[in-house]
């Protein structure tokens, strides 16, 4: 079992705690007292089926281990959404659910049929969930009967990546093509099928919204170890790049746990999850 630490990060600011030991860490989740960490296993391949991915369980308060592969042999799972006692996430083409109580597997939904191999995160919607397809830059639609649907878009999602729901609207983060910092992230408008830039020229993967604030994470440039946490206000319409007193080597889904006023960051390429209070986003 891997040791975690749980210690002040070193940055420009001590109150930006680390948490150590990962593998390929993507996404992060609450449920109750515990926080649920996915990891895509040794290798930084998100489309390998090798077995050897599994969710780690932190505990909530202080994020000190609670179980390092609490969920085991998944390949490279990535979005995870919790609630009524449930772990669901998705698995290069297929979405899993677990009971917490358990951890056995009580659900799948396949996602090969529609050509996926790349689904990424997941939003709650009625009637099922919205996952992303980093792989055919479009959203999907699973319902709870089984049936995944193509969620209409009027232009196409480069690289489909980070999903956030606030009431009515729906936010997205474009990670881009061909290792090229050319994604976007924006609303889409699920009625009219219109997608609104927000801002472009980033391989951006996580979003959630506080506030009047969408945090995006940005990866820069997927050539070079110098990531990013995007702050940008909806209604002032501008951008500013959130100060930790470093760059976080590749950003991944990020979480904002409002019980503890926590942002959770995946550093995939450090193996590290990074704790950040919600003061800091005043800056």
């Amino acid at each position: 079992m891997c040791a975690l630490l749980f210690a002040s990060a070193i940055t420009a600011s001590a109150q930006v705690n680390e948490v150590s030991g990962f593998q390929n860490p993507e996404s992060v989740v609450a449920y109750g007292d515990k926080l649920f960490v996915s990891n895509m296993g040794a290798q930084l391949d998100p489309t390998a089926k090798d077995g050897d991915g599994y969710i780690t369980m932190l505990w909530r308060k202080d994020g000190k281990m609670g179980e390092e592969k609490f969920i085991s042999g998944l390949n490279s799972p990535k979005g995870m959404i919790a609630g009524m006692g449930k772990l669901v996430v998705t698995d290069v083409d297929k979405i899993v659910v677990f009971n917490i109580k358990t951890r056995k597997k009580i659900w799948e939904f396949d996602l090969s049929k529609q050509g996926i191999t790349y689904a990424n995160d997941l939003v709650k919607v009625c009637g099922g969930a919205l996952v992303s397809s980093t792989d055919k830059n479009a959203l999907y639609k699973v319902c709870m009967n089984g049936k995944v649907k193509l969620v209409k878009v009027k232009v196409e999602l480069p690289g489909a990546n980070g999903l956030t729901r606030k009431c009515s609207k729906l936010y997205v983060a474009n990670f881009g093509r061909n290792n090229v910092a050319n994604g976007s992230f924006g609303k889409v408008n699920r009625c009219s099928k219109k997608y609104t830039e927000y801002q472009s020229g980033g391989a951006y993967d996580g979003i959630v919204k506080i506030g009047k604030r969408l945090i995006v994470s940005d990866w820069v440039s997927t050539t070079e170890n110098a990531g990013r946490i995007v702050i940008y206000n909806v209604c002032k319409k501008k951008a500013t790049t959130l100060n930790i007193g470093r760059t976080i080597n590749g950003p991944a889904d990020l979480f904002a746990d409002c019980k503890t006023k926590t942002l959770w960051i995946p550093a995939m390429r450090e193996g590290k999850i990074l704790a950040v209070p919600y003061d800091m986003l005043k800056q």
